[in-house]
């Protein structure tokens, strides 16, 4: 008999066959990884937000005011925290998903959350969701070139790509994968899917990598993704 874990890392494999630690596929994408194909969007640009924030303006003034008071702030913990968001946009949630379906398989078969059909369909749900939500933020990022905060009192303190950083695809990676989690796990406390994709991004700020509009359009934008996937998910017969 193969080991729940193994199965459950087989599924997760399968879901995303052409997935690695970037956010979207093996090598981080130019401006053309908006334009690969999607899943449950017409395409990458169905969702683009509207655009940032003038650099100069009182709001992004404003922003870069936040960070550098978050920065000048922070505690241990607090910096270990945002190590914690660090790399991948889609790795946590991958983790989170697994170790989750590994709770509920040692519970079969009284409950069925984990039989291997549904392990499958959540992971990719949540799979699809993610990956939508990550060349929706690829096109979003090119379309508008928006840098990365800087400047005086701002210290990157997590690694950055060297791409526009709005909007933020940690934050619509996390928003995205909350929402399928919700779905997924009904018995669940809903709230801490929330309270985790909240975390991921504020990391992203206090971390001095991301803007909050770059983080609240990624949240908008991921929410937005899930809704698609979710409302085929609940009319797909499962």
């Amino acid at each position: 008999m193969i080991r729940p874990r193994l199965w459950l890392l087989a599924l997760a494999a399968a879901a995303l066959p052409a997935c690695s630690d970037s956010p979207t596929g093996p090598a981080l994408p130019g401006a053309e990884g908006g334009r690969w194909a999607t899943w449950v969007l017409a395409s990458g640009d169905e969702l683009r937000p509207p655009p940032p924030p003038a650099a100069g303006s009182s709001r992004s003034l404003g922003e870069l005011e936040e960070i550098r008071s978050l920065q000048a702030g922070l505690t241990s913990a607090q910096r270990e925290e945002i190590r914690r968001w660090e790399g991948s946009p889609t790795g946590p949630w991958s983790a989170e998903a697994i170790s989750l379906l590994e709770r509920y398989w040692l519970l079969l078969p009284d409950v069925r959350t984990a039989s291997p059909a549904r392990s499958a369909r959540i992971m990719a749900l949540l799979h699809v969701a993610m990956y939508d939500a990550m060349v929706a933020t690829w096109d979003a990022k090119h379309a508008y070139g928006r840098p990365r905060p800087g400047g005086s009192g701002i210290q990157p303190l997590l690694r950055a790509e060297d791409v526009p950083g709005y909007p933020s695809e940690h934050a619509a990676a996390a928003a995205a994968a909350a929402e399928v989690l919700k779905y997924a796990f009904p018995v669940e406390e809903g709230a801490r899917f929330d309270t985790l994709a909240r975390r991921a991004g504020e990391a992203r700020i206090a971390g001095g990598v991301a803007y909050r509009s770059d983080v609240e359009a990624g949240w908008a934008l991921g929410r937005a993704v899930a809704e698609r996937v979710l409302a085929g998910a609940r009319g797909d017969g499962s």
